[in-house]
């Protein structure tokens, strides 16, 4: 195919984002891990640029939420003909439970995005999976679209980077997270 011979950017708007992660399923498929530090109105912002039909719309979280600054990740898969996302969500930690598009309180956010940055992805047998690191409470299987529910089992941030090391598996459809598990230091070596 054409698409491996040429650069595709996913993202030319003034947030600061970049790929971080490709795999490749049993069926070929082709899977992203993307970081973005903000969300934007631009039409070349990642929601908005090198997708077919509405990617986003369909996943867990279908936008970066309140505040701007922290990076958070998104998870997408690519068509390998074409290049373009065709299913995609994001993944970021929040300060505080509730609905992640709540607007603001007093002038404040009412939870505020904080970082979420993923290390590794697989896909095999329908399972993403997703090794990540958390700068605040990471969310619980139990999250939807609109209500970010912590993790109440995740226990302290490892010491030595003040983070939550964590493995999730995603459903396929990148709709709901299916499973849940904190890592030890020595199952997740951090990356920059």
């Amino acid at each position: 195919s054409d698409v491996y011979k040429r650069q595709l950017y996913y993202d030319k708007s003034p947030a600061d984002s970049r790929t971080v992660y490709c795999a490749v399923d049993e069926n070929d498929g082709v899977w992203a891990a993307f970081v973005v530090d903000g969300g934007s109105y631009d039409k070349t912002y990642i929601t908005n640029y090198q997708l077919e039909g509405e990617p986003f719309k369909g996943g867990l979280f279908t936008n970066y939420g309140n505040g701007g600054g922290p990076h958070v990740s998104i998870i997408a898969k690519i068509n390998p003909e074409t290049g373009k996302i065709q299913k995609a969500t994001f993944l970021p930690a929040r300060m505080q439970e509730g609905n992640i598009n709540a607007p603001k309180k007093n002038k404040k956010w009412r939870s505020a995005t904080n970082s979420f940055k993923v290390q590794e992805i697989e896909v095999n047998e329908g399972k993403v999976t997703v090794k990540a690191v958390s700068a605040y409470h990471p969310m619980d299987t139990s999250s939807s679209k609109n209500n970010y529910v912590f993790w109440k089992e995740a226990g302290d941030r490892d010491a030595d980077c003040k983070c939550w090391r964590l493995e999730l598996e995603l459903a396929p459809e990148l709709n709901q997270i299916t499973s849940i598990r904190k890592l030890a230091p020595e199952e997740l070596e951090l990356k920059k």
